[in-house]
């Protein structure tokens, strides 16, 4: 079966991700059919009770596979590394090491959830007509947690060795044998939901077996051996590592829905019937997004592995091109197709079950791009991590920071600018914690769920059209040139005072203190920012903001904001964006200078105090500053303003110790 397996280190770059992903695509679509083929046909047979019992007991489901999936998945990863390295022992270490650790966890996840059974739907709000039936049906689908967890750690650790053919084949297979029992057990045999519960079982029995045994007699080098049945406390580390970050990418956003279920079950049958249909066509939308970000993360895993840095980054604009279109092509198809899609599901009488199913599948389709470029960076990100353990680790809290500093790493804590990605939903708000995100922009530069910016894209807009009909009548036009200048002076220097943070952004940012995140409040308004001073409790910062009486644009901050920010124990990092250091005439170049960094850290000095001034760069989103082109320029920045009178415990200060500061303050 050597033809199977695919080097991802050599060849056409797209081609070979593609190809790769292509089977492991189909894999995982075929996975979750066997809960989809369950309802197809109890829906159509049994009516829309038991189709709102087994579509409950998906949601549950899906999240504890989703655990088990996430673990063999960072496995998988791992292995793949050291596949790409060609170190077959440390390889074999990891592998018998994670299948001893992911199955004690299976065993333990699947005696508590039997355990805990009827806790659990009661948490749910499982009506009390479907409780008996769905007790009934998950008591059996528990069953075959064993087996899931089987056929996913064999099917990666295939894939990791580039063969991700065998995995599709059994689970084909054995996708059809579910379509055959449940048939056989619901319309012949009469066993109602209980009956597809048991195809379901025996269907994952006979893949995740099956697997096993072809591993074992098809792949001599994947064996398990003695010798390699040590556990070293470096190796478990990495495993833990690896397991946890991807166990919890996998399972965050089920965890969500699994949340959403308990309030959808609130509302009786016909909500929670229409849920439990769209529900799985939205799985099987955006699941090969998410299957094809699990395959790239193994394409970067075997480059990594084999130092070829080049083929990562052509990978990673590869994917993206290939994510974007996908996701943009299936959220079309869903919003055109969302009635047929549910008469998959349901009778075509039930007109009020498909009405609302439509309305959700049409809503959540809007977002399949977001979602598509979210499954990609968080691989290529927690790849990065992996590639240079030994010189920077994550920061979830605030230990973190020193027990990387006593170990020689540089610290890492992910943020997110745009609050738009929540959607205003609090359950997003949490997967972005979950998935270790401490800190979030509010807004950008437009108007989302939480709140307004100062910055009106709009105003901006209209400066354009404006400028572009001056220049048609000619340069010489005095009315032009003064409406011109005033679309200029309404996008760049008037604040919004009136539209600050929404009532939801409100209760963000109460969650966000909740929770240990911290608020940003850069691009946000004026009116934004004093909500959440009155709101907040514990610091926040403005990122990367500077002083508006030094340069009037307003993205920068009032004195009377820096005040506010200092007492508060906040931090405003000073941005490096040459139009928000210093403003010239249009048309005149604007290069940004040390010297204009170094006017707004004295302004801010003297009106905030040393306490509240940071360092924001925004190297990311800016055109290049020709004096601070990026981190490597530090130095320089420090002797500019150590020249200008700042000593040496102030820009200890600037450089890190305030930031230290508010994350003590704050991250959990």
């Amino acid at each position: 079966m050597a033809q199977m397996k695919k080097d991802l280190t050599e060849g056409n770059v797209t081609k070979n991700m593609l190809l790769f992903a292509g089977p492991m695509i189909a894999g995982n679509l075929l996975q979750q059919f066997y809960n989809i083929a369950d309802s197809l046909i109890v829906g159509r047979f049994l009516g829309p009770d038991a189709l709102a019992a087994v579509g409950s007991a998906y949601t549950l489901m899906t999240f504890l596979t989703s655990i088990l999936i996430g673990m063999c998945m960072g496995s998988g990863a791992l292995f793949s590394f050291y596949y790409g390295r060609k170190e077959e022992g440390r390889m074999k270490d990891c592998m018998q090491l994670s299948f001893l650790l992911i199955g004690g966890a299976t065993l333990i996840l699947n005696a508590a959830v039997m355990l805990c059974c009827r806790p659990i739907l009661r948490l749910l709000q499982i009506p009390a007509e479907l409780m008996d039936m769905m007790h009934a049906y998950v008591w059996i689908i528990f069953l075959g947690l064993p087996f899931v967890f089987l056929y996913n750690y064999f099917a990666y650790l295939l894939r990791a060795v580039g063969n991700s053919v065998v995995p599709l084949c059994f689970l084909g297979s054995t996708a059809i044998l579910n379509i055959v029992l449940d048939l056989l057990f619901v319309m012949v045999c009469r066993w109602g939901i209980g009956g597809a519960a048991a195809a379901t079982v025996i269907a994952q029995a006979v893949s995740g077996a099956g697997l096993m045994a072809y591993t074992w007699a098809r792949e001599p080098g994947l064996r398990f051996d003695r010798q390699h049945f040590h556990g070293e406390k470096g190796s478990l580390a990495e495993i833990l590592r690896f397991c946890f970050s991807s166990s919890v990418q996998q399972s965050v956003m089920n965890f969500g829905i699994l949340m959403i279920q308990g309030l959808v079950n609130s509302f009786g049958a016909v909500v929670m019937a229409a849920f439990a249909a769209a529900v799985k066509i939205d799985s099987f939308a955006y699941m090969p997004a998410q299957e094809f970000g699990n395959a790239f993360s193994l394409f970067i895993s075997q480059n990594h592995g084999a130092g070829k840095q080049d083929r990562v980054r052509r990978g990673m604009k590869s994917a993206l091109g290939i994510s974007m279109a996908f996701c943009a092509a299936v959220s079309l198809l869903i919003f055109a197709a969302a009635p047929w899609l549910m008469l998959l599901f349901i009778r075509p009488e039930e007109t009020e079950i498909i009405a609302v199913g439509v309305g959700y599948l049409r809503i959540e389709g809007a977002f399949y791009c977001g979602i598509g470029i979210l499954f990609l960076l968080y691989g290529y990100y927690r790849e990065e991590l992996e590639k240079n353990k030994d010189i920077m680790a994550p920061v979830y809290r605030f230990s973190d920071i020193g027990e990387n500093d006593a170990a020689g790493r540089l610290s890492a804590l992910l943020t997110v600018e745009e609050g738009a990605v929540c959607k205003g939903e609090p359950e997003k708000l949490r997967k972005l914690y979950e998935m270790g995100v401490r800190m979030l922009t509010l807004t950008w530069n437009f108007d989302n769920e939480l709140g307004h910016p100062n910055f009106d894209c709009r105003l901006k807009e209209e400066w354009k059209r404006v400028s572009e009909a001056w220049k048609r009548q000619g340069q010489e036009n005095p009315e032009g040139e003064r409406a011109l200048r005033e679309a200029r002076d309404a996008f760049l220097h008037m604040p919004n005072l009136t539209g600050g943070l929404t009532e939801r952004g409100r209760e963000f940012v109460e969650e966000m203190e909740t929770l240990g995140m911290i608020p940003d409040v850069s691009h946000l308004s004026d009116a934004g920012f004093y909500d959440v001073l009155e709101t907040t409790k514990k610091p926040f910062v403005a990122s990367h903001s500077n002083a508006r009486a030094v340069c009037p644009n307003v993205r920068n901050m009032s004195d009377h904001m820096i005040r506010s920010l200092s007492e508060r124990g906040g931090v405003m990092g000073l941005n490096f964006c040459a139009d928000f250091l210093e403003e010239k005439p249009p048309g005149v170049k604007n290069p940004g200078t040390i010297e204009a960094v170094v006017r707004h850290a004295k302004h801010i000095l003297a009106v905030g105090g040393v306490e509240v001034l940071g360092l924001g760069s925004d190297f990311d989103g800016i055109d290049t500053h020709e004096e601070l082109p990026g981190a490597q320029a530090m130095d320089a920045l420090w002797q500019g303003l150590y020249k200008a009178g700042f000593t040496e415990g102030q820009l200890d200060k600037i450089f890190y110790k305030n930031v230290l500061r508010v994350y003590q303050d704050t991250l959990k």
